[in-house]
């Protein structure tokens, strides 16, 4: 607790006491407090990455660098060695797009520019993209980097060693789903820390698509154009919205007029499930649905 932390006397008893608010102020159902649990982090199931030369850039249209490991978790950052200086109508772009360290200078003893490295934007497509925009497309599932044709996004400056992943997380899917006080070793110390345990199970990890589910997901995406008008609509939406709901089920609401109720059942492991619990969504997949 906080520094200034000090027993007072509530409810006839004298003790360090903690409070907790509500994240909204009203709710269909009285919250229930299930359990407190003190010195907690957040975990996530990846193993970042820092430093690792993607390869060197020949000059020509659409180069395509691939990551050692994959597949790769949103968020990559990738930079690009420039020869010079970008142009003040380039560099407002790219600090817009990147931020204000999006650019990284080394200079000489007399301050002249030695090495200069840019970090590039990540989108979509290179549809919006000019022949100025230093643009990349990530492919997350087979780790690929492609940049543009020239026109459709700027071509990496040939050099060297001219392509660096400066830092990016790898891993995901099912098998990052461990079970309550699966994670009890310490990869190396930390100060102050005896040991650890996780006391929920991991959730959230999902396998990629397979074709058979692309084939299912397709003519539903074309009839219902991600609008939900019919009871299989929404469910399909819910389905869709993310790969952890497992099932979901549209019922209409009962004495309200115009209202439906989503019922969404979670993605979770087969082995070692515990049969008497009900299988309950976690709050990010219900906000994300």
């Amino acid at each position: 607790g906080p520094n200034d932390f000090v027993s007072r006397s509530e409810f006839g008893h004298e003790l360090f006491w903690v409070r907790c608010r509500l994240e909204m102020g009203s709710y269909a159902k009285a919250p229930r407090i299930l359990d407190i649990q003190l010195n907690t982090i957040p975990a996530v199931h990846a193993t970042e990455v820092k430093n690792e030369v993607l390869g060197h850039s020949d000059g020509t249209p659409d180069q395509r660098f691939t990551f050692q490991r994959f597949p790769v978790l949103p968020g990559p950052e990738i930079l690009v060695r420039e020869h010079e200086m970008p142009g003040q109508r380039e560099l407002k772009k790219l600090l817009e797009e990147e931020g204000p360290d999006a650019l990284k200078v080394e200079t000489d003893e007399g301050g002249n520019p030695v090495e200069i490295w840019s970090r590039w934007h990540p989108v979509e497509s290179f549809y919006a993209s000019s022949q100025t925009d230093r643009h990349y497309v990530l492919d997350p599932v087979v780790g690929n980097v492609i940049f543009g044709d020239g026109r459709r996004g700027m071509i990496p400056p040939p050099g060297p060693n001219a392509v660096l992943a400066q830092r990016y997380q790898t891993g995901g899917g099912l098998v990052g789903n461990v079970g309550a006080g699966s994670l009890v070793v310490l990869r190396q110390s930390v100060p102050y820390v005896d040991r650890v345990s996780n006391y929920y199970r991991a959730r959230g990890g999902a396998d990629l698509e397979t074709i058979g589910q692309a084939k299912m997901r397709g003519p539903q995406v074309v009839r219902h154009r991600y609008r939900a008008v019919t009871i299989e609509d929404y469910e399909w939406l819910a389905l869709k919205a993310s790969p952890n709901v497992a099932r979901a089920r549209c019922l209409k609401t009962p004495r309200r007029e115009g209202e439906v109720t989503v019922i969404v059942l979670p993605e979770g492991e087969e082995e070692g499930r515990d049969l008497i619990k009900k299988p309950v969504p976690a709050p990010e997949l219900l906000r994300r649905v």
